[in-house]
């Protein structure tokens, strides 16, 4: 683990994306101690103000702070992403797991149902788990949670059904280990490198999702400061106040991409192809 955070540390693109991420992170964090205003604080008489020294990022049409309310919305659309992820990632997890170490009729039922949820876009597939269970910020992480869990399922299934058939896992099999032992200590540490980085990809795609569904409407309620909510409050503004759409979007895609910079550079480090031939490992006699 510490020669791959040395190597993480070392890669260009992956420093860069953990550099901007942490920013967001302890501005999101410690939100209440460093930005200047209280996001919910209404002033009508500062209403629409353009980006000044007072206010960096101008205000909103009810005289509130912009950039406070994009270092608290910080705190929503990460939780989002990561809260998202950890249900579809557990989920698709057991899900593949079992698929792929069971086989048989219990692969094909789970592959099955599965294949049909693939057949859905994930933003739409979020979008009619949402739409039935209702707007709100938990409804909306499981919508997008659920919407995740294929294709984590099927990543694990694959990596599952390669090393199965390990000499190392049937010899474990025949001295009589249990199926939770066999795939805790032998098959998970070969899906633990592909997870990680579908995992940490994932985020970046639930910030989105969850972005989009605030945008619609069907997330958080105002006066909530989520990034998609209020590029949806400042739309009807873009002539007059540009600051009040651009910067939340701004704040997205920075977001976006630095995770999605994290998540190469974690690929480039555990692939073992890549790092032979970098030269950040010797080829094996």
């Amino acid at each position: 683990m510490s020669a791959l955070l040395r190597r993480l540390v070392r890669h260009p693109l992956a420093s860069t994306g953990a550099l901007i991420l942490g920013v967001f992170l302890v501005a999101a964090v410690f939100a209440d101690a460093l930005a200047p205003y209280r996001p919910e604080a209404v002033n009508a008489d500062r209403a629409l103000l353009a980006p000044s020294p007072e206010h960096w990022m101008g205000t909103d049409r009810i005289g509130r702070d912009v950039l406070s309310r994009i270092m608290h919305g910080g705190q929503l659309s990460l939780r989002i992403g990561l809260i998202s992820v950890a249900i579809g990632a557990t989920a698709g997890l057991l899900l593949g797991g079992v698929a792929g170490y069971r086989g048989g009729w219990i692969d094909d039922a789970i592959m099955r149902v599965l294949d049909v949820l693939l057949a859905f876009p994930n933003i739409l597939l979020a979008l009619a788990v949402v739409g039935v269970a209702g707007p709100g910020l938990t409804n909306l992480m499981i919508a997008v949670g659920v919407a995740s869990i294929p294709g984590f399922a099927r990543l694990v299934r694959g990596s599952v059904l390669s090393a199965r058939e390990h000499d190392y896992v049937v010899a474990a099999q025949a001295l009589g280990a249990s199926g939770a032992r066999v795939f805790r200590l032998h098959l998970l540490p070969n899906v633990f490198a592909p997870f990680l980085v579908y995992a940490t990809l994932n985020v970046a795609l639930a910030i989105l999702n969850g972005s989009g569904l605030s945008y619609l409407g069907l997330g958080p309620a105002p006066p909530a400061s989520e990034w998609g909510l209020m590029l949806s409050d400042g739309r009807a503004f873009l002539r007059r106040a540009w600051w009040l759409t651009a910067f939340p979007g701004i704040a997205i895609m920075l977001a976006v991409m630095a995770i999605n910079l994290l998540g190469d550079g974690i690929r480039d480090v555990t692939d073992p192809k890549l790092l032979r031939a970098r030269g950040g490992e010797r080829p094996r006699s």
